[in-house]
C-alpha cells in the first residue's frame, strides 16, 4: 500500500513539474517574441501606430504599418509561419534574406510598390501562399 501511494505521489509531483515546466517554457517564447518585436519597433517607429498582431512567434501582421522596408530582425524570426506585409511602401524586390525563414508557409505582400520577387524565394520550400 505504501508503494501505490508512493508511485501516486511521485506521478503527481512529476506531473506539476511538467506543467510548471510548460508554463516556464511558453514565457521564455513569449518573452524572445516580446524582444523581436521591441526590436523591430525600435527599427521601424511607424509600427507603433498600428498594433503589431503577433499570436505567437510563428504569425506576424505588419501589414499597413507605413513600412518602407522589411525590418532586418524579421528576417532572422525563422519560426515564423505566416508574414504579412501587405499595405505598406515597400518598393523593389523582397531581400534574398527571405531565404531564411524556412519555416515561412504564407507570405501577404500585396499592395506595394514591389517590382519582383529574388531568386532565392524558391528556396522556401514550404511556402504555399504568396499573396
Amino acid at each position: 500500500m505504501k508503494r501505490i501511494k508512493l508511485l501516486i505521489f511521485s506521478l503527481i509531483f512529476i506531473t506539476v513539474a511538467i506543467g510548471v515546466y510548460s508554463v516556464l517554457e511558453k514565457q521564455i517564447i513569449n518573452k524572445k517574441v516580446e524582444t523581436e518585436l521591441a526590436k523591430i519597433q525600435i527599427v521601424a517607429p511607424k509600427v507603433k501606430e498600428k498594433p503589431v498582431a503577433a499570436v505567437d512567434n510563428k504569425h506576424l501582421d505588419l501589414s499597413n504599418s507605413g513600412l518602407t522596408q522589411i525590418p532586418a530582425e524579421v528576417l532572422l524570426m525563422k519560426e515564423l509561419i505566416e508574414l504579412d506585409i501587405s499595405g505598406n511602401r515597400l518598393s523593389g524586390s523582397l531581400p534574398s534574406e527571405i531565404k531564411q525563414l524556412e519555416n515561412l508557409r504564407i507570405l501577404k505582400a500585396a499592395n506595394n510598390q514591389m517590382t519582383g520577387l529574388p531568386a532565392e524565394i524558391s528556396q522556401l520550400k514550404n511556402l504555399e501562399l504568396l499573396d
